[in-house]
């Protein structure tokens, strides 16, 4: 059944390894409830939330990598924020650091992080989480 209006989740990982995964597992959960849309760095991310906004597509989850190149995740999740303060967001790292990890929690950049590598079942509950109000 779809939707009234349509949604997208967005994935952005600079590791073509890490978005096969996360593809993987978005669509065997949420394929038939949102539209997946991945990105491999920030700049493709936000043009992507733009293209998709022209077709009325409201993005409604970002779920970043934290240690890209150019623009990190925090500094897009900031970036996010101020354009589409609406849109939840989900930070997957394998280097997190508890003092930025808490600045990023006191900022509200984030609604989420998660550790790589990740368990299925707390992915997908955690998007559910973040999603069950929208």
């Amino acid at each position: 059944m779809k939707k009234m209006e349509e949604t997208a989740i967005l994935c952005v990982d600079d590791d073509k390894l890490v978005l096969d995964s996360l593809r993987l597992q978005l669509t065997r959960h949420f394929d038939s409830q949102y539209v997946l849309e991945f990105a491999q760095d920030a700049e493709e991310a936000l043009e992507l939330i733009g293209q998709l906004a022209d077709d009325g597509i409201r993005t409604v989850l970002i779920i970043s990598d934290w240690i890209m190149p150019g623009i990190n995740g925090d500094e897009f999740l900031i970036e996010v924020k101020k354009r589409y303060p609406h849109i939840r967001t989900m930070i997957l790292t394998g280097q997190a650091d508890e003092v930025k990890v808490q600045e990023l929690r006191e900022m509200n950049v984030t609604n989420s992080i998660l550790s790589k590598p990740w368990n299925e079942q707390i992915f997908v509950r955690t998007i559910d989480r973040l999603l069950s109000d929208i």
